[in-house]
C-alpha cells in the first residue's frame, strides 16, 4: 500500500468506563478524517462532562501507542501518575482533576490507527490537524485545544500551528525540535543516525498498526482488525527514517521539503520549553522556533535535567497549567496574556556539575529573566584554532602559513550521533 492510498475500513470498538477511574475513559473512539480515512483516539474526560459541563481540550497525537504504558512511572512526581501514563504525555488524571479533558490519538499506520506508517510527513500533518479540528467541535469542548507534550508530541506541534486549524488556542512545544531537516534527521547536512534510528525500531516500528504479538510483548493492545502479513507490514510504511534521511540529502529533496513549514505562520501563544542538555536534537530547534514563530505572545523558558522527567515537577507543572489556564479558560493569574507582564525569556544558568538525574541538585541552578533571545548585550568573543589543534582566545602569532594534514573519513563515514540519554523503556 502506498502513501497514496486509501486506508481500509476502520470497525467501531469504542469503549467507555464511568466507574472505575477518578475520569471518564473512552477507549478506541474513532476520529473521521477529511480524506475518507480515520484514526483512533482515547477520551478522559471529568465526569461531569457527561451531565453537559463543557471543558477544554489537551491533545497529543503520535506514533508510540496511546495504549504503552510507561514503565518507569515510579520515577515520576507521584501527582501525575496514573494508569493511563504514557511516554512524553501530560498524565489523564492531573489534568482531568484540573478541569480539562485530555484526546490522546495514534498516528496514521501506528497502534490502532489504520494507515501508511510516515512519521513527521505532511499526511500525518494533515491528520493532526483533523485531529484537533474534530476535538474543537465535540459537544464535551468548549471549543478550545491546547497542545502539551515532550519530543516527537513536540515536534508536531510546530507543524500544525504553523496551518492554523481550527479551534487552536496555545501550544507547549516542550523539548522538540522545530525543523525536521536541520534538527533532527541532518545536522548542518550531516546525517543523524544512532538516536532517530533508536527512536524508530524501538518505539515506532515496534507500534506500527497490524504488528503481530503487542500484547504478549505488553506493548499496548493488538490490533482490532488483526495482524497484517509481513509483506504488507512493509508495503504500509517507509523503509526507516534513518534511510529517509539518508536519501534527502538536501533540505529541498521532495522527502525533506514535505515537511517543510514557515514559523512565521504560527500565530497562537506559544511556550517554548527547551533543554540545556537537549544538543543533540531538540535545543537548537526550540530555540530557533521561538525566535521565528509568527505569535505576538511567545516564550522561551530554558530548563536542566533528564529529558523525560522534568515536564512532570511540580513547578514546571504549574508552569503548564498557568499558560493553558490563560489562553484556554480567560484565567490568567502570571500575566501571559498581556505583552510585557512576563519576561519572554526565562534562564537557568547551569555552573558546576550536578550530576545525573538529581532534581534536587539541579534546583540549585540560578534563574534569570531577560527581554530577548540572543540577549542584546551580549559580547561575542572569537575562538582561534592552532595547528596544534587547540583553541585560543588570542590570534596565533606568526605571518607563515601553517597548515595540519590528516586522514579524512572516506565518503559516507560522517554521521552525527544524535542520543537521547534515557532508560529504554
Amino acid at each position: 500500500m502506498s502513501a497514496s492510498t486509501k486506508a481500509p475500513s476502520i470497525l467501531n470498538a469504542a469503549t467507555k468506563d464511568s466507574t472505575n477511574y477518578s475520569y471518564i475513559f473512552e477507549k478506541n473512539v474513532t476520529v473521521p478524517l477529511k480524506n475518507g480515512a480515520a484514526i483512533r483516539c482515547n477520551v478522559y474526560r471529568p465526569k461531569s462532562s457527561d451531565r453537559g459541563e463543557k471543558f477544554p481540550v489537551i491533545a497529543t497525537y503520535g506514533p508510540y501507542g496511546k495504549d504503552v504504558h510507561y514503565k518507569y512511572f515510579a520515577e515520576v512526581n507521584p501527582d501525575q501518575t496514573t494508569d493511563h501514563s504514557s511516554w512524553e504525555t501530560p498524565s489523564p488524571k492531573y489534568w482531568t482533576e484540573k478541569g480539562y479533558i485530555v484526546v490522546r490519538g495514534d498516528e496514521i499506520g501506528s497502534g490502532q490507527s489504520p494507515g501508511y506508517l510516515n512519521p513527521l510527513s505532511a499526511t500525518t500533518i494533515d491528520a493532526f490537524y483533523d485531529f484537533i479540528e474534530w476535538a474543537a467541535a465535540q459537544e464535551w469542548s468548549t471549543g478550545r485545544v491546547g497542545l502539551l507534550g515532550i519530543s516527537y508530541f513536540a515536534a508536531t506541534q510546530w507543524q500544525v500551528a504553523a496551518r492554523r486549524p481550527k479551534g487552536l488556542a496555545a501550544i507547549i512545544p516542550w523539548e522538540g525540535f522545530s525543523d525536521v531537516y536541520r534538527d533532527a534527521t541532518r545536522h548542518g547536512g550531516i546525517q543523524g543516525s544512532a538516536g532517530i534510528d533508536l527512536i524508530w525500531k524501538q518505539q515506532i516500528a515496534s507500534n506500527q498498526y497490524g504488528l503481530p504479538g503487542r500484547a504478549a510483548r505488553n506493548w499496548g493492545d493488538d490490533t482490532i482488525e488483526g495482524s497484517l502479513t509481513v509483506p504488507e507490514l512493509s508495503a504500509n510504511s517507509i523503509p526507516g527514517m534513518v534511510e529517509v534521511g539518508r536519501i534527502n540529502k538536501f533540505r529541498d529533496n521532495p522527502g525533506s521539503a514535505g515537511v517543510n513549514f514557515n514559523l512565521e505562520d504560527i500565530q497562537v501563544p506559544l511556550l517554548s520549553v527547551a533543554n540545556w542538555g537537549g544538543i543533540l536534537l531538540h535545543l537548537r530547534g526550540n530555540v530557533q522556533g521561538y525566535i521565528h514563530a509568527g505569535s505576538e505572545l511567545k516564550y522561551l523558558r530554558f530548563i536542566v535535567g533528564r529529558h523525560d522527567l522534568p515536564f512532570y515537577y511540580p513547578k514546571e507543572v504549574e508552569i503548564q497549567r498557568s499558560f493553558l489556564d490563560a489562553f484556554l479558560k480567560d484565567h490568567d493569574t502570571t500575566g501571559w496574556s498581556r505583552k510585557g507582564a512576563v519576561a519572554p525569556v526565562d534562564l537557568i544558568l547551569r555552573k558546576g556539575n550536578v550530576g545525573y538525574n538529581d532534581p534536587k541538585a539541579e534546583a540549585t541552578f540560578l534563574r534569570r529573566q531577560e527581554n530577548e533571545w540572543p540577549i542584546a548585550r551580549t559580547q561575542y568573543t572569537d575562538l582561534h584554532l592552532n595547528p596544534d589543534q587547540s583553541l585560543g582566545w588570542a590570534k596565533p602569532l606568526g605571518d607563515l602559513p601553517q597548515k595540519v594534514e590528516y586522514k579524512a573519513f572516506p565518503p559516507g563515514w560522517v554521521s552525527y550521533l544524535g542520543v537521547i540519554c534515557v532508560r529504554a523503556f
